[in-house]
């Protein structure tokens, strides 16, 4: 078998894996009822959030690849900026996400507003947002069981069978639709809306694709999937409090919101690709 055979059967066994075993155990929690409270969507979301990882590890197993280029290195010599960078990028997007919010869907930003709203000054809210970012810096091994499959293992894999723009579009796409069962349960977006669940699992697509491509850049930057999973764990855990200065509870728009905030990811994600072109030229001089 040629390297690129056995490279697309590693890609498709790593899928395999990754999807039915969240997929299998998600149907079966939602089959008895685990589903219906916040207890069970979290313990499910807590296990989903392993199954990349054990898809690599399965993969590699039964295709006797070893832990060869597994990235579990953690690198900090030499790239404490990109570190630094990880915990910094989703805080950019996010306050990004509020400008757009504001001059597309004509949200308010007025913070003031909501540090009255909550009963706390604006120091003890912007003590907040740094308490949410110490947490997410320590819940960061849930999230390296992602980012060892997403951006250690498939984003690989796929550069060896198709050219780097259509791997970041279709490492996006698999992301994205992996979470089918989380969305179909109401994650990010409820069950309220237009399209419902496949728009979702579009919307997901779109923002999977993005921050791919800002964990795909800090993962190749260093060599290593750790700054992904501290970027990932930010993301999801600490931008909220941001996003809150200017977001509405207006459920009708949760897609609208969702959209204009997957065009600040791909912001971001531009100047990743921008910088990595301009070192790539400057290393051929």
């Amino acid at each position: 078998m040629n390297d690129k055979k056995l490279a697309v059967k590693r890609i498709l066994l790593f899928v395999l894996f990754s999807y039915g075993i969240y997929w299998i155990f998600a149907g079966l929690c939602d089959l008895f009822g685990i589903f219906q409270d916040d207890a069970g969507f979290q313990l499910v979301t807590f296990f989903a959030m392993f199954t990349p990882a054990i898809g690599s590890l399965l993969t590699r197993l039964v295709t006797k690849e070893g832990m060869a280029n597994s990235m579990l290195r953690l690198n900090l010599k030499g790239n404490g900026k990109y570190f630094l960078l990880a915990i910094a990028f989703p805080l950019i997007y996010t306050a990004i996400e509020d400008v757009l919010n504001a001059a597309v869907l004509g949200s308010r930003f007025d913070p003031n507003a909501v540090f009255e709203a909550v009963g706390i000054s604006a120091v003890g809210y912007t003590a907040a947002i740094f308490f949410n970012i110490a947490i997410s810096i320590a819940l960061f091994p849930i999230f390296l069981g992602e980012e060892l499959g997403w951006r250690g293992y498939l984003f690989p894999k796929l550069k060896t069978v198709m050219n780097r723009p259509a791997a970041y579009i279709v490492c996006g796409i698999i992301w994205g639709v992996w979470h089918t069962p989380a969305i179909i349960d109401g994650l990010n977006f409820g069950k309220d809306y237009m399209g419902y669940p496949y728009m979702g699992i579009l919307l997901m697509c779109l923002f999977c694709i993005g921050t791919g491509i800002i964990f795909t850049w800090l993962t190749e930057k260093t060599n290593s999937v750790y700054p992904a999973a501290f970027a990932h764990a930010v993301n999801n855990n600490a931008t909220g409090l941001i996003l809150a200065l200017s977001e509405t509870n207006d459920e009708s728009k949760v897609l609208q919101f969702f959209l204009v905030g997957t065009a600040a990811i791909f912001i971001v994600a531009a100047i990743c690709i921008a910088e990595s072109v301009i070192s790539q030229k400057r290393a051929a001089d």
